[in-house]
């Protein structure tokens, strides 16, 4: 009998034995987490990318984040300036698009990613662009011109531009109380044109757009090419509060660049004395 209570002690014994080293056992650590930067249409070769660039741009990363142990923290570095994205804890993948500002001027912008997971297993990824700011081929402007824009007294020999203008309004007056009602510049009779749709005597929408510059008149006269006019943000589709002599840069709805300057402003005949230049093709 008391070799059968022993048989059974040493039994429980072993069954104790294996239950406890069961419940410490742990699970497997997952393989730990992967990252990877990319750069939508770009070729990237050992971390890195290059663009040119004409002008102020943007470039758009890309990044993604798998971890089969969950993510424990993630941070995003845009060139030195760092950022938790608190929007990954828990996450078993995350990804996410990053829009890179690139000013116009060689330079590099690097975007880095780094994660833990759980188990405190990192990884960390990054992608460098290199910016080369290419300065556009020059296109020459025509010879200074001057022209003769406004009111229905204009000699017929000039070429005759004038403002388009709801019906109702009178002709264009240079600081007049309806000058903000006047939506394109059109010409009327044509040497030069903002508009592919001029009909003699009639006016029509040109499409043309405008920016008051802080250009001078020894700016306007020096100017020969339009590789100061191709930065601008050429955007207003109308004028308003102009005065004599500002330069006033322009795009034709054929998108070509001009430039002119007011030059004398005839309140008896509501005329307006510009000289003009514009893209030579």
């Amino acid at each position: 009998m008391k070799k059968l209570v022993s048989l059974f002690a040493c039994i429980a014994m072993v069954g104790l034995f294996v239950g406890v080293t069961s419940c410490d056992k742990e699970d497997p650590i997952p393989a730990g987490p992967e990252v990877a930067v990319t750069a939508p249409g770009y070729t990237i070769n050992s971390g890195s990318f290059e663009v040119g660039v004409t002008k102020d741009s943007t470039i758009i990363f890309s990044y993604s984040v798998n971890a089969a142990g969950k993510i424990k923290q993630l941070t995003q570095s845009v060139n030195g300036v760092q950022e938790i994205i608190s929007a990954a804890v828990g996450q078993t993948s995350y990804n996410k698009q990053v829009v890179i500002n690139v000013p116009y001027e060689d330079g590099t912008h690097t975007l880095e990613v780094s994660a833990v997971d759980e188990h405190d297993q990192p990884v960390s990824g990054s992608v460098s662009l290199v910016v080369k700011a290419i300065i556009p081929p020059s296109i020459p402007l025509t010879e200074n011109q001057l022209i003769t824009m406004g009111g229905s007294t204009s000699p017929s020999e000039f070429s005759r531009w004038d403002l388009d203008r709801p019906k109702g309004y009178g002709y264009w007056a240079l600081k007049g109380g309806d000058s903000d009602q006047a939506v394109t510049m059109d010409s009327y009779y044509t040497t030069l044109s903002l508009s592919d749709t001029d009909n003699l005597g009639t006016f029509e929408e040109s499409g043309a757009k405008f920016l008051i510059t802080e250009f001078t008149k020894e700016d306007y006269d020096n100017m020969d090419t339009d590789l100061l006019l191709q930065d601008l943000d050429i955007s207003e589709t109308y004028l308003q509060f102009i005065e004599v002599g500002q330069v006033i840069a322009f795009r034709t709805n054929l998108d070509k660049l001009g430039v002119m300057y007011l030059k004398e402003y005839y309140e008896s005949s509501d005329d307006i004395d510009i000289e003009i230049k514009l893209q030579d093709k």
